[in-house]
């Protein structure tokens, strides 16, 4: 192990996770580098105390890549990092980590693509998400654009999804 990567569940209840680059993608791994705690901007925790900046190791190493989650901002997948390509999954206007996770991270490509497995549990019903029935639950995987790796917000790109 060449370091350690905090999490919000350490001691301290941190609003964000620490953020880092992914610099490669294998099946089942991702090798990272320069984490930061670059979140920590002046947070307190209940009792208005400023949280300490954490300790991360920065250089470069492989994480399992269901360790790492972001935001996709987009409702539609793709067969290749390619929106000509075959369209495997289309959640009309609603966003694929709005309706569910990113499972696993398999691969990064060029242009912003990335290719994960996702699990869709829940469905728009008159613009209100409503949770699947267990054998409603969809699983795939696919290409993606629209990443926004900001957990505490949205990017507010311009949609991916436009054609």
């Amino acid at each position: 192990m060449l370091g350690v990567l905090p999490t919000r569940s350490d001691q301290i209840d941190y609003p964000y996770s620490v953020r880092f680059q992914v610099r490669e993608a294998r099946p089942g791994w991702l090798k990272i580098a320069d984490a930061s705690d670059a979140y920590n901007h002046g947070e307190t925790d209940e009792d208005d105390r400023p949280l300490p900046v954490r300790t991360v190791y920065s250089g470069e190493g492989w994480i399992p890549a269901d360790a790492a989650q972001f935001a996709i901002q987009s409702a539609r997948g793709f067969a290749r990092p390619d929106r000509s390509s075959e369209r495997l999954l289309d959640l009309g206007d609603d966003w694929v980590t709005d309706m569910g996770r990113v499972a696993a991270i398999r691969a990064c490509g060029p242009g912003g693509w990335v290719l994960v497995d996702y699990v869709v549990v829940r469905e728009s019903v008159g613009g209100v998400p409503r949770e699947l029935a267990a054998d409603r639950v969809r699983t795939g995987t696919a290409w993606f654009q629209g990443v926004c790796e900001a957990e505490e917000t949205t990017c507010d790109m311009a949609s991916v999804d436009r054609e």
